[in-house]
């Protein structure tokens, strides 16, 4: 290698002498080392140079380079308190955590404590608190490809110290069908598909996708679990599918993420209006047109970024434009 970072995928010990499976391909990487350009990488969007792993940012972009040739499924993304960065994997259904080591960037497939859940359609992920995560399924039989049976689930759980995925006490939510879904989907994107925390509001905001597009608000408890109680969000500007969700508290806004229509908007919780749109980062914008399946979208509020995942494992980091000059002065007053 050239100087820059490493890949080495990791096996986790599980409980009870069960292994955590690291990448399927492991050896692969061992025989093929990925290869990196230097110690200072370019974005994939600007051409600037940039220190590698001084931001959580370009951590993400090693992600993408290292993941591309091994997962072709993923479709959505998180970040917790520590560093660490969750991706979700369709098919096989899987969580991938990464962190950060020296100049190196190590990743691990979490297995699951709860074998039913490797099935599941597992689709947009979210970080609550501690080691509470909420994740969205679709399908309950990931190998589905057509006249599936859907899964409206929201799904709690938490990554155990062995390293394994573990189903949290607050369980799961079911959204039910609304008059017009179709309940045996004919096509792969019909149930949720993305999930947000709003910690402001102790609401998660979860997307269905594209039959029947729509936003719900779920209501949480002092725990951070589901009680029950739901509604139908609707935004300013609605978009033809919703692919992610994420929340940004620097912008006061959730970013509604559409792969159907290559685009994003951010809409503006305490104004109820949208106040950025992709159009308006045209590096961003292009890249969603180059990359018809993104479905993942984080935003980067320590540096003003959104980062946008595609389903093949391309990444792209994408500097946003200040605040709205008013949502700045209240900001300041604040």
């Amino acid at each position: 290698m050239r100087g820059g970072a490493t890949f080495r995928p990791k096996a986790v010990s599980g409980k009870a002498g069960r292994t955590c499976s690291p990448f399927e391909t492991a050896d692969r990487f061992a025989e093929e080392p990925m290869e990196w350009a230097s110690r200072s990488m370019r974005s994939v969007s600007s051409g600037r140079t940039e220190p590698p792993l001084t931001h959580l940012g370009w951590f993400l972009i090693f992600v993408a380079l290292a993941l591309g040739g091994c997962w072709r499924d993923l479709s959505g993304l998180t970040a917790d308190g520590q560093g660490r960065i969750l991706v979700v994997n369709n098919r096989p259904g899987a969580f991938l955590l990464c962190a950060p080591d020296g100049d190196s960037l190590d990743c691990k497939r979490l297995a699951f404590r709860t074998t039913r859940w490797e099935r599941y359609d597992l689709e947009g992920v979210a970080f609550v608190r501690d080691d509470l995560f909420y994740a969205v399924s679709e399908k309950r039989d990931n190998q589905c490809l057509g006249g599936c049976s859907l899964m409206q689930d929201l799904l709690a759980f938490r990554i155990a110290e062995d390293g394994c995925v573990v189903p949290a006490a607050c369980g799961s939510l079911t959204i039910p069908l609304f008059e017009g879904d179709d309940p045996e989907c004919g096509f792969a994107n019909c149930g949720l598909e993305g999930v947000a925390y709003v910690p402001e509001r102790n609401l998660l905001y979860v997307a269905k996708e594209y039959s029947q597009a729509r936003l719900f608000a779920v209501q949480l408890d002092g725990r951070q679990c589901p009680t029950g109680v739901y509604a139908e969000a609707r935004p300013p500007e609605p978009l033809s599918s919703y692919n992610d969700l994420a929340w940004s508290p620097r912008w006061e806004s959730l970013f509604l993420l559409s792969a159907n229509d290559s685009r994003f908007v951010a809409w503006n919780l305490q104004t109820n209006a949208v106040v950025l749109r992709s159009e308006d980062v045209p590096e961003a914008a292009a890249f969603m047109k180059a990359h018809r399946s993104t479905e993942g979208i984080w935003i980067d509020d320590a540096q003003n970024r959104v980062l946008l995942l595609e389903e093949g494992g391309a990444f792209g980091a994408f500097e946003l434009p200040p605040l709205p000059v008013a949502s700045a002065a209240v900001k300041t007053e604040r």
